[in-house]
């Protein structure tokens, strides 16, 4: 959504990167998961992310806000007219 898509364009422009970036964003939050079930029987445990899971899920929920954040302050750049005041409003909001 950050990119612009259906304001700049109607259409994926690439892809090459856009596919293969979800499968590996996919498969790592099932290996996190996996990691988490793993130690589930530990008496100690409140929840499935505390540890390691939860830090990993968390520095991969931060990069793809990052990469949100970085992708969106773009299209704030490149708006014109109307579109100005829509994708500051969408950076913000979309950012809680």
């Amino acid at each position: 959504m950050s990119f612009g898509w259906t304001i700049n364009y109607k259409e994926l422009p690439d892809l090459e990167l856009t596919i293969p970036l979800s499968v590996v964003v996919i498969m790592l939050n099932f290996v996190v998961v996996g990691l988490g079930r793993i130690t589930e029987d530990s008496y100690y445990k409140f929840s499935d992310y505390e540890g390691a899971p939860g830090y990993i899920l968390l520095v991969m929920r931060l990069g793809l806000w990052v990469w949100f954040a970085y992708n969106a302050y773009r299209l704030y750049e490149n708006s014109k007219g109307p579109f100005i005041g829509f994708t500051m409003n969408f950076l913000l909001i979309s950012s809680i």
